[in-house]
């Protein structure tokens, strides 16, 4: 709880706990009597021993305060800014064209108007070739991304 010398940063949390480790390691080692109180009422057969021995240079050498470090980080920044997380992108409406979207299909509807996603597949001159469940295939409904109705692609899209 006392200031520490210059130089010197307080004793840390981890620095307690190392010296409580420490404590009941040595109590484990040096004390080979029974835990149990001889009596009810009794004083527990640990006290004594846990307070000599928090006296013991064994424990307290983890108690001392350490030299604070001239750098808050020893990261090199150049390195340090390699691996930090990029802000996320951010993601585009419904109806505006994404990279990944072929040509032939930029500027047409994305999804129902449900907002359920369409088959870009079966929009496209190729045409889709997965297996189709209630009008959709595990890429989206199987409607014309022109004029949303069933059936038919918008490469097929009279309208």
């Amino acid at each position: 709880m006392s200031e520490p010398p210059p130089g010197f940063g307080h004793v840390s949390l981890t620095q307690i706990l190392r010296a409580d480790q420490e404590l009941f390691t040595v109590l484990a080692a040096e004390f080979q009597q029974p835990l149990k109180a001889s009596a009810v009422g009794a004083k527990p057969p640990l006290d004594d021993e846990i307070k000599k021995f928090m006296m013991d240079p064994r424990s307290n050498v983890f108690l001392a305060p350490l030299p604070k470090s001239e750098h808050k980080s020893s990261i090199d920044p150049a390195i340090k800014n390699k691996f930090e997380k990029k802000p996320l992108q951010p993601k585009l409406d419904g109806n505006k064209a994404s990279p990944q979207i072929p040509a032939e299909l930029q500027g047409l509807h994305l999804k129902t108007k449900d907002n359920k996603p369409l088959c870009w597949h079966k929009n496209l001159q190729k045409g889709c070739t997965n297996q189709v469940k209630k009008g959709r295939c595990k890429f989206g409904y199987h409607s014309c991304m022109k004029c949303l109705e069933p059936g038919h692609g918008a490469f097929e899209c009279k309208n």
